[in-house]
């Protein structure tokens, strides 16, 4: 439905806003975990690069952090169509080719700043958009690094 009101920007506003808003318990989250010597994963549009570092700074190197990352906005569009992903967002919330090519915009346009913020704070990001599978690993392998 907000795809169908709101531009690109404005979701990506909120997203950064909520982002934003949500950081408090994430570094909450965070020191228990660390303290309880596990290990975890926070995901999806909740913590931006910014954030990361802020943690990273905080809790010396007990953080690792990348940023996956996919910026084809075409190749996304054809990808989402043929996906067998049972729960995928996209997929639940419609079948309409103007929103996957709304959604697309927005995750390309997301994807480019995380990319630049992430560079701006010296944190790795990796594009998705080619060899998924290959892609995954390598973000698994930086992770145990």
């Amino acid at each position: 439905e907000k795809y169908s009101t709101l531009s690109s920007a404005d979701i990506i506003s909120n997203y950064r806003r909520q982002a934003k808003t949500l950081f408090p318990a994430i570094d909450m989250f965070a020191i228990s975990e660390i303290t309880d010597g596990n290990d975890f994963i926070v995901e999806g549009y909740h913590i931006e690069p910014e954030l990361a570092q802020e943690l990273s700074s905080k809790y010396s190197k007990k953080i690792a952090s990348i940023f996956l990352v996919k910026t084809d906005a075409e190749k996304f569009v054809r990808n989402i169509q043929n996906s067998t992903t049972p729960h995928d967002w996209v997929i639940r919330k419609t079948k309409n080719e103007e929103t996957f090519e709304k959604i697309a915009k927005m995750v390309s346009d997301y994807s480019e700043l995380i990319q630049k913020e992430a560079e701006r704070h010296k944190l790795k990001s990796l594009n998705m958009d080619d060899d998924f599978d290959a892609k995954v690993k390598e973000a698994v392998d930086y992770l145990k690094e």
